[in-house]
Order: structure tokens, then sequence, then C-alpha cells
């Protein structure tokens, strides 16, 4: 059997899994505008600094370093959001950043070596997207190069004008999240 053939059987199988569990064969698409995206992607870049850092101070000091975890809340929410960006920017950036949270909070489940092996992984996934720009981040490759000129400008003016309106910002926010809330037991 061809690759592509056992590819499209294993999707299949995947699929029927899913429908089986009384969820949809496909998980749902992605909502997010990348504009809104983008932003959220700005708010976290400070979080991947700071991992960083300490990833590089436990690997300093071969121990498994006290980090307060509940500072992490605040982004956990966003990470999802970004991660379910329309055109799949900052996916590996999200997902990178809740890998490395879900480790720190797993601390006791690992030797130190592991520990800071685990979280570098994580932090390489997300390092591959934190220099994108909007740019980057909202590139369609779906779309025909004049369609993508005309939707690249639409994506810098909504970016814009949620970047000058905090209250607009903050209420496409929480209709996003409200979506979220409705459809994230769908995956």
């Amino acid at each position: 059997m061809s690759d592509i053939l056992k590819m499209k059987k294993e999707i299949e199988e995947w699929k029927a899994e899913r429908v089986a569990k009384g969820l949809p064969a496909s998980p749902p698409k992605e909502f997010v505008p990348p504009e809104v995206g983008y932003i959220l992607f700005e708010r976290c870049k400070p979080l991947f600094d700071v991992l960083v850092k300490y990833a590089k101070l436990c690997g300093d000091a071969q121990a498994v370093l006290p980090i307060d975890d509940s500072k992490f809340a605040q982004y956990e929410s966003d990470l999802a959001l970004i991660g379910e960006s329309i055109g799949g920017g900052g996916m590996a950036f999200s997902t990178g950043l809740k890998g490395a949270i879900n480790t720190i909070k797993k601390h006791g489940d690992y030797t130190p070596d592991k520990y800071v092996r685990l979280l570098l992984q994580c932090l390489q996934i997300a390092g591959l997207e934190v220099k994108k720009g909007l740019d980057e981040f909202a590139y369609d490759y779906k779309l025909e190069s004049s369609d993508r000129e005309y939707y690249m400008k639409k994506v810098y003016a909504n970016y814009e004008q949620y970047k000058s309106d905090e209250a607009l910002f903050n209420a496409e926010l929480e209709r996003l999240k409200e979506h979220y809330k409705s459809i994230k037991h769908l995956y």
C-alpha cells in the first residue's frame, strides 16, 4: 500500500474514532481573525522571554527551580485563541508555550535534566514563530496575489483599529472567548 493510501486510511480511521466518541468527524475550523491572534501573540511574547531565562537558570543550576505558575493563568486563554487563528499563524508559538507551561506545572514528574530538556524542546517549538511579523502571521497562501493584497490591507487596517481602540478589542476578545467555550468540547 502506498504511503498516500496509508495516510488516507489513517485519516478515515481517525475521523471514525471521533464520530464514535460523539464528536464531528473533523475538529472546528479556525475562527480567530489573524489581526486579533497577532495582538494576543504580541501580548504573550514576554512570557516566551521569561521562560527562556527560567530554562537557562534551571539548566545552569541543574535543578528544578521554583516558579510561581499562577502567573501563567493570564496567558493560557490567549494561547488557546492564538492556536485558533485563521491560517494557522502562531500555532507553533501557542503549542510550544502551552507545552512549557504544562511542563512547569508538572515539575515534580521530572528529573532536573529531563525537566530542562522538555522546557527547551517546547521553547524551541515556540521559537519557530517568535519573530513573525503580522504579514507572516496573517499570510493566506490560498488567496490569489490580487486578493491577498486586499486581504492584507484589511488585516492591517483592523489591526490598527484594535490597537487604537482597547474597548473594541476587548469586546471582540470576549466574543471570541465565548465562542471558544461553546466549541472547545468538539476538539
